[in-house]
């Protein structure tokens, strides 16, 4: 195996060893929709499948930079981006 010097520009030529970005095929999407201003709805199963998806909804909108108004069904959760008039707090 024969070894090679390259020089500084050669290196930053080549592509960065960078993992592919995860996407989450149920989030994502869910996401974008509530970000277009779309009212979503969210089955779930038990209490605590129900406050996981309302925890990881508030942590996802929030990355995404807005919030949410969530009200519950028996075994759903309605989402919509929450809409504020006059000055925004927080």
């Amino acid at each position: 195996m024969a070894v090679e010097v390259l020089t500084d520009a050669e290196f930053d030529a080549l592509p960065e060893n960078k993992p592919a970005p995860k996407v989450d095929t149920f989030w994502e999407p869910l996401i974008a929709a509530l970000g277009e201003g779309k009212i979503v709805k969210i089955p779930f199963t038990t209490d605590k499948e129900k406050r996981g998806q309302r925890i990881a909804l508030g942590r996802r909108t929030k990355k995404a930079g807005f919030s949410i108004e969530i009200r519950y069904g028996d075994d759903f959760i309605a989402v919509r981006r929450a809409h504020y008039s006059g000055s925004q707090i927080g």
